[in-house]
């Protein structure tokens, strides 16, 4: 009798192994339907605005087929300013941006967000999102709510957060001379700290 009963507890375990495992589920990032807004807030002047896209991201759910964790990695170089309807005026925004006063794209092209914990709150279809953000190789922790729609295979999330961008080091060039540090200085400060950010984001569905 414990000799038939071996082979069908074999079984049995190896199905629910299988069953385990088929609750796991990869959402992978659309990068051509998905974009992070920003916005630069400005003391004097117009505030710059614009987005910027991601080489790829996933979400994985667990074994129960919860929302668990995941990983995007933000493209720098694609920075783009919508502020101006003039597109050369954009492009110089776009350099400043991308140079070593700020995000530096040159030696840190790729940025990450990675999401370590999903937990669903009272709220329908809203999560709080924990997990850390990644610029110019410096790592500090995040915490916001999104909204996160399911239809079919795909996921759509929307979010807002605020950073603040002197923890990352975005701010004016140290490289600088003591004179061109004084008016950086000085310029650096026209800009808020606070960064608003605005992800939306689409996910489909991989096996």
């Amino acid at each position: 009798m414990k000799i038939i009963c071996k082979p069908i507890l074999l079984i049995i375990l190896t199905l629910s192994q299988i069953y385990v495992n088929a609750q796991s589920i990869t959402y992978h990032l659309d990068v051509k339907q998905s974009k992070l807004f920003w916005k630069g807030t400005k003391t004097i002047g117009k505030t710059h605005v614009g987005f910027l896209l991601f080489n790829s991201g996933w979400i994985h759910t667990n074994a129960a087929g919860k929302l668990n964790d995941g990983m995007f990695s933000m493209n720098m170089n694609s920075i783009k300013s919508t502020e101006h309807e003039n597109e050369e005026k954009n492009k110089g925004v776009e350099k400043e941006l991308k140079g070593n006063a700020f995000f530096e794209s040159s030696k840190y092209p790729t940025s990450s967000i990675v999401v370590k914990s999903i937990f669903p709150t009272i709220q329908p279809m809203q999560f709080k999102i924990e997990g850390s953000l990644i610029i110019k190789s410096t790592t500090h922790p995040i915490v916001f709510f999104a909204i996160i729609k399911q239809n079919g295979n795909t996921l759509k999330a929307t979010a807002n957060l605020t950073i603040d961008r002197s923890k990352w080091g975005i701010h004016q060039d140290k490289s600088a001379s003591v004179s061109d540090q004084f008016f950086a200085g000085i310029k650096d400060k026209m800009i808020a700290d606070e960064i608003p950010i605005a992800l939306n984001l689409v996910f489909v569905k991989k096996h």
